[in-house]
């Protein structure tokens, strides 16, 4: 019976909370490649919602876009030194991090935040060839690639609050993976309703 009351009480108390909305962007820090085959676009764009709970403490979630890629020399034929070619990847990744937030006030209108949660990452990655001039060897293709990841994302920054519009700026580590573009370095401006 406490559980049908529990389930009965939830929705009462979750009304009684604000749920926010807004956009956010930013930039990476690092890039996804070593710099020297990078093509990546750094511009991270989003949306995001915040349920505010109770105190100081919040649910943030987020859907990120960004767009990576490379281009770099591929060896065609093992066997043979001379016959290189390039490669070039695009990859479209969307992240949705579910993050917690604590905030601390620092003067009326300025808040202090803490973030950190759980991020899952979809990426598609489509690969393209191009052979030495000249050469018999034959151009190897490679079909799309599809991956999920799951990562955790910690960070944190400064919030102006401005009653009906909020503004913050802050920084995010997320990691997915042991590879380097399974991190990201992020700054992130946040306008939220």
């Amino acid at each position: 019976m406490k559980i049908v009351w529990l389930f009965l009480l939830l929705p009462v108390l979750g009304a009684a909370q604000s749920l926010h909305w807004g956009f956010l962007g930013g930039t990476a820090i690092q890039t996804p490649y070593f710099p020297q085959i990078n093509e990546g676009i750094s511009l991270t764009p989003g949306a995001l919602v915040e349920f505010r709970l109770p105190g100081r403490f919040a649910v943030e979630a987020n859907a990120l876009y960004r767009r990576q890629g490379y281009a770099g020399p591929f060896q065609l034929d093992p066997e043979r030194d001379d016959v290189v070619g390039g490669i070039t990847s695009r990859s479209n990744v969307f992240d949705v991090p579910v993050l917690g937030k604590y905030r601390h006030p620092v003067l009326d209108f300025v808040n202090v935040f803490a973030t950190s949660g759980f991020v899952r990452r979809w990426r598609t990655e489509s690969f393209r060839v191009s052979g030495a001039r000249g050469s018999d060897v034959p151009v190897p293709t490679f079909p799309d690639e599809r991956t999920r990841q799951n990562g955790f994302a910690i960070g944190g920054g400064v919030e102006l609050d401005g009653g009906t519009l909020r503004m913050s700026i802050g920084y995010r580590y997320s990691r997915l993976g042991e590879f380097r573009h399974d991190k990201s370095h992020d700054v992130l401006v946040s306008f939220i309703f």
